[in-house]
């Protein structure tokens, strides 16, 4: 019963925000990955720039080691969301 309700995701384009960052992006990428690679995406820590009290965390997205997508933000969450969103959108699963 879910499982077609699954692959049918890979056809729906999803809208993004006014803010072009999607809340559910890392949960829409995720359902992606599980559909097309059979596994959950991986975030790393690309780079961490400045003190620990104003640092700015460089994330990236990928499945099986490709990398998909890559976010910026003051807090690692955030960094995660931009980096899935940014996959989606190469994935030309949302509108850029």
């Amino acid at each position: 019963m879910v499982v077609p309700l699954l692959e049918q995701l890979e056809t729906i384009k999803i809208e993004a925000n006014s803010s072009n960052i999607l809340p559910d992006a890392i949960n829409r990428f995720q359902e992606w990955a599980i559909i097309k690679h059979k596994q959950n995406p991986d975030y790393i820590v690309i780079q961490e720039v400045g003190d620990d009290h104003d640092k700015v965390f460089v994330m990236g997205v990928q499945v099986n080691g490709h990398v998909y997508g890559q976010g910026q933000a003051k807090n690692k969450r955030d960094a995660k969301k931009q980096a899935a969103t940014q996959a989606l959108k190469k994935l030309a699963l949302i509108d850029s």
